[in-house]
This record gives C-alpha cells, sequence and structure tokens, in this order.
C-alpha cells in the first residue's frame, strides 16, 4: 500500500495536475479560479487521454504489487511451514477432531478411529476436551470482582490509613443516588464463595 499510494502521488500530482493547470490556464475557460484550475473540471477534447494513461498506470502498478506480495507472502509462508521451530512445535503436530460419535467420546474410542484410519504416521497420545461450559465467564467475573475489592480498599485506605472504621459501598441506585451501603469485605467474600461454588459445578 505504501509503494501504490507513493507511485499513485507521483502520477496525479506529479504529471496530471501540472497537465491540467498548464491546460485550463491557456485555454482560459470562463468562471475558473485558482483551485479549479488543478483539477479535470474544464479538460476536454484530446487532453482526457492522459488522465485514461494514468488510470491504466495505477490498476496495472495494483496487479503487479499485489501479485509480487502475493508471491512473497506464498514463499514465506513454505519457509515457515519447512523451518525446524514450525516443523518440532507442538501445536504443528497437534489435530482437533469434533463431531466425534457418542460412542467413540473417549480416549480409547479415539484410538480405535485412528487405527481404523491407517494412517502414514504413528499418533502418539489423544485427549478427549472437557465441556467447561460457564467456567471461562465466571473466572472473568471472579477477576473483575477482585479488581473492583481492591480499588474500594485503596480508596478507603487513603482516608483511613490506620483502619479504624470498614469500607463501604453503595449497591444499586443511579447516578450515586438511592441503593444501600453495604459492607465492601462481607460482599466480595460472598461473591468470591458464589463463584467457587459456580466454578466447581461448571467444572464437575
Amino acid at each position: 500500500m505504501r509503494y501504490l499510494f507513493t507511485a499513485t502521488a507521483v502520477i496525479t500530482c506529479g504529471a496530471l495536475i501540472p497537465l491540467d493547470r498548464l491546460y485550463t490556464v491557456a485555454s482560459n475557460p470562463p468562471l475558473y479560479d485558482l483551485m479549479s484550475s488543478f483539477t479535470i473540471r474544464d479538460i476536454k477534447g484530446d487532453h482526457l487521454y492522459a488522465h485514461i494513461a494514468s488510470e491504466y498506470c495505477i490498476t496495472f502498478l495494483l496487479f503487479v504489487l499485489s501479485y509480487y506480495h502475493w508471491v512473497e507472502m506464498y514463499h514465506l509462508r513454505q519457509q515457515w511451514f519447512r523451518s525446524p521451530e514450525f516443523q518440532n512445535a507442538f501445536y504443528a503436530r497437534t489435530l482437533m477432531i469434533t463431531n466425534i460419535p457418542p460412542k467413540y467420546r473417549s480416549e480409547e474410542g479415539l484410538w480405535k478411529i485412528f487405527q481404523g484410519l491407517e494412517l502414514k504416521h504413528q499418533v502418539t497420545s489423544v485427549h478427549i476436551g472437557k465441556a467447561v461450559g460457564m467456567l471461562p465467564e465466571l473466572v472473568e467475573r471472579h477477576n473483575q470482582n477482585i479488581e473492583e475489592f481492591e480499588q474500594v480498599i485503596v480508596k478507603h485506605l487513603k482516608k483511613d490509613p490506620r483502619g479504624r472504621t470498614k469500607p463501604t459501598i453503595r449497591v444499586g441506585g443511579c447516578c450515586g443516588l438511592g441503593g444501600r451501603r453495604k459492607d465492601v469485605i462481607d460482599l466480595h467474600t460472598f461473591v468470591f464463595q458464589l463463584a467457587k461454588i459456580h466454578c466447581y459445578n461448571s467444572h464437575v
């Protein structure tokens, strides 16, 4: 894109704009000003072929650059796939299989599937992924709860460095109005325990 826009700027700003300016001044059309003299507005006749040729040049340049960089990306991809780093990587030798029939949804069942395929390369290990349900969402909610708890504690310690009072937070309401004040430690402790219960049930 850098090369394409640079070449386009050279063709248009370096060639077309001066040609448009010279033609407009020479033909002296009615009601033209400084800005319009740099445009194609008053260009007529054979001078339009300069714009057509420029469009063909820009289009051809786009095709050439696209092909060149496509070839470079192809060689780069082949070089990466054949590199020792990729060949020795664990994920490069890992295959994920979905839509497994219920009777084969075990490690022994997967072994039978691969043995029936008669692959050229030997399969070293198989693993069945477990459905975790809402576990990622609950972990994220747990982390967010910890951050909110830390923010409240930091603000409270700035106001009361000796910790003579318990930190509180307003729950509910809108824009700081309404709601009820609750103890932050008790509230977040309850949320921690609730999240752990949900995470355990989801994992089981």
